[in-house]
């Protein structure tokens, strides 16, 4: 395999049938550069962490959790929500948007669990279980309806990108 090989689509993620001249073909009656939708990501993310703190909140207190656990469960899941919106703020393209969103998640996870064991160390009177299963919970409601909100428009990107475009050929027929 060489570099134009490589250059024209022939290493793609598509089914690999025909010549690297199909390939070619095939990336000139596609479009290429989709814009991703920051904002439908925003508005849905920014709602679920509002109901993964409730969640949160919810949970913590029906364990037994103390006013000082319940504060420190809403500041671990307002931390983490800043790593969740790292795809909308930085500029990232279609091909790299899906890793972005993962990373936000790991980060998420890491920034409120981390949170939740540096209050546990330095307040001995916290209540750990409440807080850590308080957290964890909202934190894995808040994974769940950003996967699904992904993965959505990660298809529908998708979609228009193997939409043919305006006057292309379409099924080796002239339009």
């Amino acid at each position: 395999m060489n570099c134009r090989q490589i250059a024209t689509g022939w290493l793609s993620l598509r089914p690999q049938t025909g010549s690297p001249a199909r390939a070619t073909e095939h990336l000139l009656t596609t479009r290429l550069d989709i814009p991703v939708p920051t904002r439908v990501h925003a508005l849905v993310m920014g709602l679920a962490t509002l109901l993964a703190a409730g969640v949160s909140w919810g949970v913590s207190s029906a364990l037994g959790a103390d006013p000082f656990t319940v504060r420190n469960v809403l500041i671990a899941c307002a931390l983490g929500a800043v790593p969740t919106f790292a795809p909308v703020v930085l500029r990232t393209r279609a091909e790299y948007w899906g890793v972005a969103v993962m990373a936000a998640g790991v980060g998420r996870i890491l920034v409120s669990l981390g949170y939740c064991y540096v209050i546990r160390e330095n307040s001995p009177e916290i209540l750990t279980r409440p807080l850590f299963v308080g957290v964890v919970s909202g934190a894995f409601l808040l994974l769940v309806i950003e996967v699904t909100t992904a993965v959505k428009i990660l298809a529908a990107i998708e979609r228009r990108r193997s939409a043919p475009l305006d006057g292309a050929p379409s099924n080796g027929k002239a339009a």
